[in-house]
Formats: C-alpha cells, structure tokens, sequence
C-alpha cells in the first residue's frame, strides 16, 4: 500500500493527481478602488462636449468570499460570492451617473482533478449568476438592469511542461429590464500560459463571443486575441504586468454603416505587498488606454483610465 502511495502520489494534503490542497479553505478580500476615467460616456472622438461633462472618479468597493471543498480527493467545489458597489463623483451630468450599479454575483465553481500526458489536469464546471441594479433612468437610484446566468465547462492541462493550456466553452442567457436587450451569448475561450525563467510568465488569449439579442439589429459576434507579460519582483512591485487586447467586432446587421470596429487596449499594471503595513493588504496602481475605431464617427471614441487600489484578504 506504502508503494501505491508513492507511485500515485497519494500523500495526505493531495488530491488523487497529486495537486497540493490549500490549508486555508475559506477566505475574504475586500478591495477600494479609485479610477479617474476621462470619457465615462464614451463620447465620440469628433463630440465637442467638454471633457467636464464625460471625466469623473469613479469609486468601486467590493467584497469577495471563496470556500474551498474538497470530495473525496478527486474535486473543488468552490462556491464564491462578490458584491461589487460602483459610484461616480460627477453628480451633475445624469449620462456619467446613470452608470452608478451595484452588483451581485454568486457562483459554484468546480474542477474534476485528473491526469493528463502524464501531468495533473482538471476538468472545468462552473455555474454563475450576476444580478446588475444601475442607475439607467438618471434619476439617482438603482434599479433593476439586467441578471445573467453563465455555465461553464472546459479543461486545463500541461502538455509541455513549462505551460499550461486552458480551453472553455460557455453559454450565457441574460435578461433586461427591457425584452428588446434580452440575449443568448455562446463564448469559446483559449489561454495558453508560458513560464520562463526569473518567474516570469506569457499568458496569450483567444476569446470569441458569439451574442444574439433579441432585437437582432443589436446582435454580435466579438474576436478577442490578448497577450499578457507578467514579472515578479520587478521595478520595485512585488508583481508587475504589461497587457495589450485587440477586439474585433463584427457588428452584423449595422454592418453597412458601422462595419468592423476594432477596440484597442493597452495596460501598465504594478502589484505591491503591504504586508509591513497590514498582513494581507496589497496596493495596485494601473494604467489603460482605450482606442476604438468604426466607420461610423459617432462610435469612435478614445479614453483613459488612472486606477489606485487597496485589496485586503485574510
């Protein structure tokens, strides 16, 4: 029995395919973030509102709790729950506070850990819910905006072995609080991870979102090809990060005056313990950059968003 043990590697504080389970099985993070975005509204690039009337700090408290189960040494379950509330200071233009929303998302996610070409994998379950409340009507209240359920199944498993491969297939129904925006997404996702020496890791994304709404003239079909470079204990940060995101819009029915609109979104992301300070807390510091381009002038706009945020988890 010792040797079967060994072999499989069956030891206590593992799963069956050897994967370490976490000591800690319950955990919370609370996290305040303060954004300045210069076009909140998404004005056109050719609007000549002034700057005032589309900018604001947008504040965004949030809570997250993860328990972590495990059954009989083969799966997770982990269900999840996070509240996010999202306020904007510019109270005096109604297009910049309608977007104030407070959000509600619980979730059941679960793996299936298993072996793959000879290396520990998991199969991929996950079932959430989202339950949006915003201010759409700009009259300083939330309400009911939309709620979406999205499953999820997928698997992650290392064919070489310094990376990972991570492959989903999803299907999300939403409902408005107008039937016209109600809609059905199906979502083919793909990331695969490279690790290279110094702890540092290349994450390339292909993403597909295949949306129809049920006023179809507002129906999609979004392409996404992102690259992530992330380093530890660089530049002072304890985690430091470069992105960049490119998403191609096939617009399909407005396709004769928008054609394909393409989003580009670079990001600087710096990551810093603060453990000196608090046990658990971190400070994030963030730049993005926002470019879409149409062949419609009134959907072409360009924005910029300045984040700073404390996470505190125990």
């Amino acid at each position: 029995m010792n040797k079967l043990k060994k072999k499989y590697d069956l030891g206590p504080g593992k799963m069956r395919n050897g994967r370490p389970i976490p000591e800690k099985k319950w955990s919370v993070r609370f996290n305040q973030e303060v954004t300045f975005d210069t076009n909140v509204t998404l004005q056109a690039d050719d609007n000549t509102t002034s700057a005032v009337d589309k900018e604001s700090l947008i504040l965004e408290t949030g809570i997250f709790t993860k328990f972590t189960a495990v059954h009989k040494r083969l799966f997770f379950i982990k269900p999840e729950l996070k509240i996010t509330n999202t306020e904007h200071t510019e109270r005096d233009v109604s297009d910049v506070y309608q977007n104030d929303s407070l959000t509600l998302a619980p979730s059941v996610r679960s793996t299936h850990e298993h072996m793959m070409f000879g290396r520990p994998a998991n199969g991929i379950f996950d079932i959430e819910y989202n339950n949006t409340r915003r201010d759409y009507n700009k009259v300083k209240k939330k309400e009911y905006y939309n709620g979406y359920f999205t499953f999820t199944a997928g698997e992650k498993f290392d064919y070489w072995e310094k990376s990972s491969t991570t492959l989903k297939l999803k299907y999300k129904v939403l409902d408005s609080y107008t039937e016209t925006l109600d809609s059905t997404t199906v979502t083919l996702n793909a990331v695969q991870t490279f690790k290279f020496p110094k702890r540092t890791l290349l994450l390339a994304t292909l993403n597909a979102d295949l949306t129809s709404v049920e006023n179809d003239t507002n129906s999609t079909n979004a392409y996404l090809v992102r690259g992530d470079y992330i380093m530890t204990e660089r530049f002072w940060f304890t985690r430091a990060q470069a992105s960049l995101s490119i998403t191609a819009t096939d617009t399909k029915k407005q396709s004769a005056t928008r054609g394909t609109e393409i989003l580009y979104n670079p990001s600087l992301k710096g990551v810093k313990d603060l453990n000196w300070l608090l046990k658990g807390l971190e400070g994030h510091v963030e730049y993005g950059f926002t470019k879409n381009t149409s062949d419609s002038a009134s959907n072409e706009y360009t924005k910029h968003a300045y984040s700073f945020n404390f996470e505190y988890t125990f």
